[in-house]
């Protein structure tokens, strides 16, 4: 490991042993409130900040947010992402009930009752991990596509929160588990087997990084590449298919959006409601996704 990355490792480790003490903090709205501002302070993205936020102004240069206020948002919901690791094992589905608001109840009650296998596409957003213990809540069988943990770098520093992440999170997928991108086509076999016996598959495909299988698709002020593997697969086999997201409002309180998608038009049609559901999500809070910070060309 270079100085660079040890560094930010440090970083990383004071941040979230600082997290796993406020998650001890009863009750959760007392948590969550502290964690909202005293964690900001030391988060390791600290550097990000103007990056991040040109990167965003690229995209929408007629926002009239401010750096502070935005960045200071999304360290926020960082936050809560942080002490959620150690909160997650004690949440279920009536915590579902009394503190998830869902903004679009109908789309909701049909994701709920169906069965059958589907794929859930989300984002790089603080609350993924959430997201897709919420929606094993509902008693949905629940496979998020991810990289394994080890590939990360900064494994050797947070081993013990990621582990504790995935542990807690797949607690609630109702028998299913993540499943890590390997070399090949192994991932999809897995993917397509889990939802051939009933299972959701969720997939984060706004970063289309290292994917064979890709399209560019309207984006703000611009154009964004997407992974499509499995909007293919959505297609091909003509697959229910929801967008989700998931983030915290305030007090002990988070909000879910999902939206059933269309897939008889095509993987060019499903990449564009895709992105369509995102940016109709960043144009009222804009502060709530990590893609602001990845490198552009």
């Amino acid at each position: 490991m270079n100085q660079e990355l040890a560094v930010l490792g440090r970083a990383y480790q004071s941040y979230l042993s600082r997290a796993r003490k406020l998650a001890r903090i009863k009750p959760d709205r007392l948590a969550y409130f502290l964690a909202s501002r005293l964690l900001p302070g030391y988060s390791p993205l600290l550097p990000a900040r103007d990056q991040a936020f040109h990167n965003y102004q690229q995209f929408c240069p007629q926002s009239d947010w401010q750096v502070d206020p935005w960045w200071r948002e999304h360290l926020r919901q960082q936050a809560i992402m942080a002490i959620n690791i150690h909160k997650l094992g004690t949440m279920n589905k009536n915590w579902l009930k009394r503190h998830v608001q869902v903004k679009t109840p109908q789309d909701f009650a049909q994701f709920c009752h169906h069965r059958g296998g589907g794929i859930i596409f989300t984002y790089h957003l603080q609350h993924q991990h959430h997201l897709c213990a919420v929606c094993g809540m509902t008693g949905q069988h629940i496979y998020p596509l991810a990289a394994p943990p080890q590939s990360s770098p900064l494994y050797a520093c947070i081993a013990k929160d990621i582990d504790a992440l995935h542990r807690h999170a797949s607690a609630h997928y109702s028998g299913g588990n993540y499943i890590f991108f390997t070399q090949g086509q192994q991932g999809m076999r897995q993917a397509i087997r889990a939802i051939n016996q009933g299972a959701m598959v969720v997939s984060l495909s706004d970063n289309a990084a290292n994917n064979r299988h890709t399209c560019n698709v309207p984006f703000f002020n611009g154009q964004w590449q997407v992974a499509s593997g499995m909007m293919a697969l959505a297609h091909k086999k003509q697959l229910p298919v929801w967008c989700a997201a998931l983030y915290w409002l305030r007090s002990d309180q988070f909000a879910l959006h999902i939206k059933a998608l269309d897939t008889t038009m095509g993987v060019d049609s499903l990449a564009r409601q895709y992105m369509a559901f995102l940016q109709e999500l960043l144009e009222r809070k804009p502060f709530l996704w990590e893609g602001w910070q990845w490198p552009r060309n």
